[in-house]
C-alpha cells in the first residue's frame, strides 16, 4: 500500500512539473503588438519561456529562443539567458554572445543592467531599467529588462524599450 501512494505522489508531481504546449502556446498568443509589447507581455513572455524550459529542457529552449523568427524571438520581444556569472547561454538577437561575460558593460548612468538583472533575478524576479542598444533602431534606448531565476546557475529575462 505505502509504495502504491508513493508512486501515485510520484506520477502526480511528474504531471504538475511539465507545462504543455498548448498552455506554453496559449500565453504567446496573449502578446498581441510584438514590435510595441507592454510590461504585461513582456513578463508573460518570460515566464512562457520559463514554462518551455520545464517541458523541453534546457538545450531545446535556448535553440528556440535563437530561432528568428520564432516562438519567443518576434518584433522587439526576445529571450536570452545568462548564467550567474553573467555570461550568455542563449541570446535571441546576437548569437554572438553565446559564451561572452557581460557583467561589466555599463550603460551610459554608469549601471551594469547584467548584474542589476541577475540580482533582480536571484531576489525573486524583477524589473531594471538601464540603456541598451535597440536590435531594430541600431541606438541607445531606455530599457525595461524583466529577469526570473530558473535554478541556482542561471537566469533568463526580456526587455522592452521605452519612449524617452
Amino acid at each position: 500500500m505505502r509504495t502504491a501512494i508513493v508512486l501515485s505522489l510520484i506520477l502526480a508531481s511528474a504531471a504538475q512539473a511539465a507545462p504543455s504546449d498548448a498552455a506554453i502556446d496559449s500565453h504567446l498568443a496573449a502578446i498581441k503588438d510584438w514590435d510595441k509589447p507592454t510590461k504585461e507581455q513582456m513578463v508573460t513572455l518570460v515566464k512562457a519561456a520559463a514554462d518551455y524550459i520545464a517541458a523541453h529542457g534546457k538545450d531545446a529552449a535556448f535553440k528556440e529562443f535563437q530561432t528568428r523568427p520564432g516562438k519567443f524571438n518576434k518584433g522587439e520581444l526576445y529571450i536570452y539567458a545568462y548564467d550567474m556569472n553573467c555570461v550568455v547561454l542563449a541570446h535571441g538577437i546576437k548569437t554572438m554572445l553565446v559564451g561572452k561575460n557581460l557583467g561589466d558593460i555599463t550603460d551610459k548612468n554608469g549601471l551594469k543592467p547584467n548584474q542589476a538583472l541577475r540580482d533582480a533575478a536571484r531576489s525573486g524576479g524583477g524589473f531594471v531599467e538601464f540603456y541598451w542598444e535597440n536590435p531594430l533602431t541600431k541606438k541607445q534606448q531606455k530599457k525595461l529588462g524583466y529577469a526570473m531565476k530558473i535554478d541556482e546557475t542561471y537566469y533568463i529575462g526580456s526587455g522592452i524599450y521605452l519612449d524617452e
